[in-house]
């Protein structure tokens, strides 16, 4: 059985062991590899969790914890240490080696431990695996719908990991939880809690202040492609009652995409339109070398005047 399923017998009391029964748990199964680099982060945790559980159920029984690398983060350390003090075995196994696992009457599990330098062979009567923590099947479907990113890994990426640690990049979508990553319930509860401030704080105002750099249409060259709508990735842009290109000025970001995109060149963004952008190319080129008058020098005696030349 997985960890979760252990946790969910133990809490209902629905585990049945005998007195000197062996437990086995191997961590770090289907995960940290190449299909899935990244840790669960709540697995080492849970095994401890229930090690002790177990412990404190079965006093008599032996427990074995087969690792590669104990991550209990934070004070949770300090349950790792009462597990190894109530004589929860732990054995790490190398990546590239792994616990071999043979089914049958009787179930055995064979795993190298690099202290002593040799082979052990476990029995166990309940072996419990760490499963990985994945992102949903869906998850391609929602980032489509709302246009808003995925990491390498398969869950949803915030705009700024420092800055914007709980918005999207577009405006008014928020993430919380193990769709952002692999975490325990008292981060996801305080990533919500950051999501809740975030949000009233927008709910909170009577109005709010647009940037002024935005895109907008002209009406009389929208031809109403639909162009603009499929490249821009905050959906300001949308088909009007009059069949032609509207931005939400609330919802642009001012990013330029649907300007650049648009085969017509009905839509424009202020402050960055043809005739300013030609303007500023314009008077850096225009006038950037200008000529002095000729000066005399050493080779005035021959008749000989050199230019020179000064940078604006």
């Amino acid at each position: 059985m997985t960890q979760l399923e252990l946790s969910g017998r133990l809490a209902r009391n629905e585990l049945s062991l005998p007195d000197k029964a062996t437990v086995v748990m191997i961590s770090c199964v289907e995960q940290r590899t190449a299909e899935r680099p990244y840790c669960s982060r709540v697995c080492c945790t849970t095994a401890v969790k229930n090690a002790l559980l177990l412990r404190e159920s079965y006093p008599n029984a032996r427990i074995v914890v087969l690792y590669r690398e104990m991550r209990t983060y934070g004070f949770r350390e300090a349950a790792y240490k009462e597990a190894r003090d109530k004589g929860v075995l732990f054995v790490r196994y190398d990546e590239n080696n792994p616990p071999q696992v043979t089914e049958g009457a009787p179930l055995q599990v064979r795993t190298a431990d690099p202290v002593l330098g040799r082979e052990l062979l476990l029995q166990p009567d309940l072996l419990v695996l760490a499963a990985p923590i994945v992102a949903r099947d869906d998850r391609q479907d929602l980032s489509d719908l709302l246009r808003v990113p995925l990491n390498a890994d398969g869950f949803f990426l915030e705009a700024h990991v420092k800055l914007r640690p709980v918005d999207f990049a577009s405006e008014g979508l928020f993430l919380c939880g193990t769709a952002h990553a692999p975490k325990f319930i008292s981060e996801t509860i305080s990533q919500a809690n950051a999501v809740a401030a975030r949000a009233a704080s927008i709910l909170s105002r009577k109005l709010m202040p647009v940037g002024a750099q935005t895109a907008w249409v002209d009406p009389s060259k929208c031809i109403a492609c639909m162009t603009c709508v499929h490249v821009c990735p905050y959906q300001a842009p949308q088909i009007g009652k009059d069949n032609k290109a509207e931005v939400q000025a609330a919802v642009c970001m001012g990013c330029g995409s649907c300007t650049a995109a648009c085969p017509a060149k009905a839509v424009s963004l202020h402050h960055y339109l043809d005739t300013q952008i030609l303007g500023a190319i314009n008077s850096l080129l225009a006038g950037a070398f200008e000529e002095q008058q000729p000066e005399k020098s050493y080779l005035e005696g021959v008749g000989v005047a050199q230019p020179r030349w000064k940078k604006r």
